[in-house]
């Protein structure tokens, strides 16, 4: 049973209720007037709940005011954002582990150069320290052959 339904079934039950109620105050068993006083506030009550009742099913009822198919448009757009939301979780959870691993790589790569740079003065150094008032020697120690110095170099 929906919403709109048993509004109205409770609707009718109170109408039943109100209805047998307001026969009651011609009743000669109520002998004071402060239970018709009672009785009335009580019936009042009543008619003021049943009058809230009728509006709810109005509006529950109102063929302009489709409130379950905007329910059900905003769970699936709901739904959707969600969706999205957890795509660019993923997504961004996958861009930080690449360029985690970016940064690694670069770290590894400055390392790699530091240590050549190192080798290559080291290299220097040990060459020019070898040939270092003969700086053709150097080049004979790069070409593989040997180079004997001019006599314009001595």
């Amino acid at each position: 049973m929906g919403y709109a339904s048993t509004l109205e079934a409770i609707t009718e039950r109170l109408n039943e209720a109100l209805f047998v109620a307001s026969s009651i105050p011609d009743d000669p068993h109520i002998a004071s007037d402060e239970q018709r006083a009672a009785f009335e506030r009580a019936l009042s009550a009543l008619l003021g709940v049943v009058c809230e009742a009728r509006s709810y099913l109005d509006i529950a009822t109102d063929p302009t005011l489709d409130i379950a198919q905007r329910l059900l448009a905003e769970q699936r757009n709901s739904q959707s954002h969600a969706a999205r939301a957890h795509e660019a979780t993923v997504t961004a959870l996958r861009l930080k582990q690449s360029l985690d691993s970016e940064r690694e790589t670069v770290a590894k790569l400055r390392a790699e150069v530091a240590e050549l740079r190192a080798r290559v003065h080291r290299t220097d150094k040990a060459l020019e320290k070898a040939y270092g008032a003969n700086p053709s020697g150097v080049l004979g120690a790069y070409s593989g052959g040997s180079v004997t110095p001019r006599d314009s170099d001595k």
